[in-house]
This record gives C-alpha cells, sequence and structure tokens, in this order.
C-alpha cells in the first residue's frame, strides 16, 4: 500500500483556517492572529526567538536580505519552499514587526495555495497588502485583553507600554487606534501623534528640532479631526497636528524637545465648563550621548478622561486629579 503524503505544517495551518472561508475580505486580522498564537503557544507579546522557533516549526526559511534591495523584507513561496528575507541593520523590535508583516503575506500565499477557489490578495500588489499585513502584525505583537489591560495599569502611556512590551513605538501608536476605536467604547477620548526624524539623519548625530515630522497617529474612541459640523471637530482640526505636521507648528512639543523633558498643559477654549477642554502631553526621546531629537509623542486626551491617564500623570509628576 502506498503511504499517504505528509501534508506541510503551514498549508495544514492554512487548510484549516480557511476551510469555511471563500474570499480574503472574510479573514479577520485579529481572528487569524489569535489562532496562529494558540497553534503555536506563542505569548501575549512574542518576542523574536518565538516567532524564529514557529517559523522553523513551519519550515519557513529565514534569511538576511541581499544588499540593495532596500525593501525591510520580503517573501518567497513556491510549492516547496517558503522564504523570508530581513534587512540585517533593522533593530531587534523593527525585526519583530517585519518577521510578522511577512508573514502574514506567506500565509496569503498558502491560503491560495491550499484552496485555489478562494478569493485572495495579490500579495505583491501594496497597496492591498501592506494594510492585511500591518494589521495583522500589530494583533499578534499585541494580544488585545493583555494589552487592554496593561494600558490601564500604565494610564494608558504608549512610550510605557512600549518599554514594557519591548515593542516598537510606532507600531505601538498603531496598535492603538485598533484598540480603543469608537467600536470598542474602551479608553481615553482624545489623539496621539509620533512626530520622527529621519534615523538616517539621527543616527548621523545631525538633527534638530526641525527635522521632526508627524509620521504615526492614532485617534481614540471616536476623537476625530474630519470636517463636519459636530461640536469641536474645527476646533480639534485646527488646534492638533494632521499628517506630516512639523513640531515647529507647535511650540509646547518643540519645546519639550528643547528641554529634553516632557511637558503638560491644558488646552482649553472646546466647551464652557472645561470637561471637553484637553490635557496634552509632550513626551521627548533623543538618541545618542549628545541627546540628539529623534522622537516626540504628543496626546491631548479629552479632561473628563482625565482619571484615566492619572498613573502617566503621575510619573512625570503631575497631579491627576
Amino acid at each position: 500500500m502506498q503511504e499517504q503524503a505528509s501534508v506541510h505544517p503551514l498549508d495544514a495551518f492554512a487548510s484549516d483556517f480557511i476551510r469555511d472561508i471563500d474570499r480574503h475580505q472574510d479573514v479577520r486580522s485579529e481572528q487569524l492572529a489569535e489562532a496562529f498564537r494558540q497553534t503555536y503557544g506563542l505569548p501575549p507579546f512574542p518576542r523574536l526567538r518565538h516567532l524564529e522557533l514557529v517559523c522553523d516549526e513551519l519550515g519557513i526559511g529565514l534569511e538576511r536580505m541581499p544588499e540593495g534591495l532596500g525593501a525591510e523584507g520580503l517573501n518567497i513561496s513556491t510549492t516547496e519552499t517558503t522564504q523570508i528575507y530581513l534587512r540585517g541593520d533593522l533593530i531587534r523590535r523593527r525585526l519583530e514587526t517585519t518577521l510578522c508583516h511577512e508573514l502574514r503575506e506567506v500565509l496569503e500565499n498558502a491560503f491560495q495555495r491550499v484552496k485555489p477557489g478562494y478569493q485572495g490578495l495579490m500579495t505583491h500588489d501594496n497597496d492591498a497588502m501592506n494594510s492585511e499585513s500591518d494589521r495583522f502584525a500589530g494583533y499578534l505583537l499585541m494580544q488585545s485583553e493583555e494589552s487592554w489591560s496593561l494600558f490601564e495599569e500604565v494610564g494608558y502611556n504608549p512610550v510605557e507600554f512600549a518599554y514594557r512590551t519591548r515593542r516598537s513605538l510606532p507600531s505601538v501608536v498603531l496598535r492603538m487606534q485598533q484598540l480603543f476605536s469608537s467600536a470598542q467604547e474602551r479608553g481615553p477620548v482624545g489623539g496621539v501623534w509620533l512626530f520622527e526624524a529621519p534615523w538616517e539623519v539621527v543616527e548621523a548625530e545631525a538633527s534638530t528640532v526641525n527635522d521632526l515630522r508627524v509620521a504615526y497617529s492614532a485617534k481614540l474612541n471616536g476623537f476625530s479631526q474630519e470636517k463636519g459640523t459636530k461640536p469641536g471637530l474645527q476646533q480639534q482640526r485646527l488646534a492638533f497636528p494632521g499628517d506630516r505636521s512639523s513640531v515647529l507648528d507647535f511650540p509646547q512639543v518643540w519645546g519639550a524637545v528643547g528641554e529634553d523633558e516632557p511637558r503638560v498643559w491644558e488646552l482649553g477654549g472646546f466647551d464652557l465648563f472645561g470637561e471637553r477642554n484637553f490635557i496634552c502631553v509632550a513626551q521627548p526621546l533623543s538618541y545618542g550621548y549628545w541627546s540628539q531629537p529623534w522622537r516626540v509623542l504628543l496626546a491631548a486626551i479629552r479632561n473628563d478622561c482625565r482619571p484615566l491617564i492619572g498613573p502617566w500623570l503621575a510619573e512625570i509628576g503631575q497631579p491627576g486629579r
């Protein structure tokens, strides 16, 4: 009797997950991440070593990216092998995010391989695929329930959250958008913006406050800067940063950078009684011996949510009220 060929472990997972799904629109990133986490025993905040072990178990080869390609990561899948290539100069936290991003593309290719009728995404179409890959990476690297609990403990401070979980600060800001959407009705109402200088300028110790621009942002629990007639929208649009805003447009923020110390202030004029005014926190992060400007995080939390950020304010010596 001829022995039945064994199913590749990656294809086995893909086949099981996609069994009742016929199109990519019905793949939910959090469900996929949790199924992957449970199947391979990943912790709530997996590190690079955990991800490497899973790749080994799945038969996914990890290689250094050839010089000159520019991208942080890429993957190549055939019927026989799957390889993920990662840029060799990435810091560990960025490596973890990039690896998870590439894993989502590997899974998408596997879905199409094991179920020919599945209407999948073209993984080489960055406009279509990147947002899916980024969402999956966020869910896999920061499990929802554990993240909610930790954010509550640290007063919704993304800098402290990133430190405790050893996640990159940009990935934490992006994850906040998912965790504290209006649909979740959890956490404070407000906005978070991360200004960054280009890394190559920072690393060359040539960065100045002029280089800091908004690179990532999150709108929490219904906070909006869209145009509209709802009270406060126009003020919020004018008072807070937009995409690629310069830190020079916000004196309190660049003042915090210049002092290399956090700043807290109240921004008024949003309602008569002050409940919908905002408590603002600017927290700078410098680099190297000479404290090169690198990042500064700005958070604006509505006053009626101030008790929620009490631990954050206490940490930087401000009353939580």
